[in-house]
């Protein structure tokens, strides 16, 4: 069985691609990330998209792990979360994963 990742350390990262999307960059910056993430892909936007569910199947899936999430991760996520250019579904599905007792029961616990 493999060991499970821990969401902790997803949380610098989550963060990051939520200040990506937010309008605190410069137009530079904002074309420069553009360019990194527009490779076939679809652009930042699709990518953070594809971060979303992938963290949440592997949640689902049992290979991630919320030990030692704290205040400060979660506020990391809301980062991402809150963006109002990514899809809303998954946005919400990984928030009640991660801040709904049930759905952390259901799948955590």
């Amino acid at each position: 069985m493999r060991p499970k990742k821990l969401l902790k350390n997803e949380a610098r990262f989550a963060g990051t691609i939520g200040l990506w999307l937010s309008d605190e960059l410069t137009d530079d910056q904002k074309n420069e990330l553009e360019q990194m993430f527009s490779l076939d892909y679809g652009g930042l936007v699709n990518a953070c998209n594809r971060y979303m569910l992938r963290t949440i199947k592997a949640i689902k899936k049992g290979y991630m792990s919320l030990d030692s999430f704290t205040i400060k991760d979660a506020e990391e996520f809301r980062k991402l979360l809150d963006s109002e250019k990514l899809d809303q579904s998954l946005q919400n599905e990984l928030s009640h994963l991660l801040y709904g007792a049930d759905e952390r029961a259901r799948y955590l616990d």
